[in-house]
């Protein structure tokens, strides 16, 4: 090849170079999601009033502040002839007048929102005793403070009793003086049917201290709502409102958000040591 076709064919690389590569760009609208419905319900065999929390998701790049639904209308009615509608005590805030929940009934609610109807049901499984809360100090790991803060945390487990022959679906709250913690915690006996549990309570740092007051609290759930708690844990954390995250599968119709979470409850306290 001859000198002057081989620095022809530099120039013509450099120019291809230098030219802007052929790349497709997409545009996210990310204010195109219109606003969903979300719906935020509890019964349990404690006595009532229960409540029920009607907001609307936001766009992705709006405040996180839901607005609420008002002038919704929303029975709760049950397979024993229970029903019961709700009155808006406050913006978005439903309460019932006269439902007590009752272990072993199943539960439907049903909301008006607008011209849409949305509807769900629940089945109440009975409550399942804590045995015993234990306290203990643990080093290491998540909670303890890391390197440099002492490696000393404490931790606490909840101890009980699996009741054999029901397959049952579990949620459970930890309460620390006036605060709920945010750690979402489920667990089932699918596999452990009549076994002795023991489940060391989540906690991403050091939230227990020597005298504080700590109550447990075990939900006996229904499936659909462990797959939901389950899912919303390996997110990692309460629920989303904006339109664009995923959100977990729930036990609503009509494309809502959010749950309806029917269940027994027991609890039991503790003096932190």
């Amino acid at each position: 090849m001859r000198q002057s076709q081989i620095l022809n064919l530099c120039i013509l690389a450099i120019i291809l170079l230098s030219l802007p590569s052929c790349q497709k760009v997409i545009q996210v609208d990310l204010n195109s999601v219109d606003p969903r419905l979300v719906i935020e319900a509890n019964i349990s065999d404690q006595p009532g009033p229960y409540i029920v929390k009607l907001s609307r998701t936001v766009n992705f790049d709006e405040d996180n502040i839901f607005p609420a639904v008002t002038a919704a209308r929303i029975i709760i009615s049950s397979n024993t002839g229970q029903l019961d509608t709700l009155s808006e005590t406050s913006a978005g805030i439903y309460k019932t007048h006269s439902l007590q929940g009752v272990p072993g009934t199943t539960y439907n609610l049903s909301v008006l929102a607008g011209e849409n109807t949305y509807q769900s049901t629940g089945a109440m499984n009975l409550p399942v005793d804590i045995d015993t809360l234990i306290v203990q100090n643990t080093t290491g790991g998540p909670g303890s403070g890391g390197p440099g803060a002492g490696g000393k945390n404490k931790q606490v487990k909840v101890l009980f009793k699996d009741p054999a022959g029901f397959v049952n679906f579990y949620r459970l709250v930890m309460k620390v003086n006036d605060s709920v913690l945010n750690s979402i915690q489920v667990t089932t006996d699918q596999f452990r049917d009549g076994e002795n549990f023991t489940v060391t309570m989540r906690m991403e740092k050091s939230e227990i201290h020597p005298g504080d007051s700590v109550r447990v609290y075990l939900q006996n759930i229904d499936k659909k709502m462990y797959d939901y708690f389950r899912a919303l844990s390996s997110e990692g954390g309460p629920m989303q409102q904006s339109g664009t995250p995923s959100n977990p599968p729930n036990n609503l119709t009509g494309g809502a958000l959010g749950y309806f979470n029917v269940y027994a409850i027991t609890s039991k306290a503790i003096k932190v040591p």
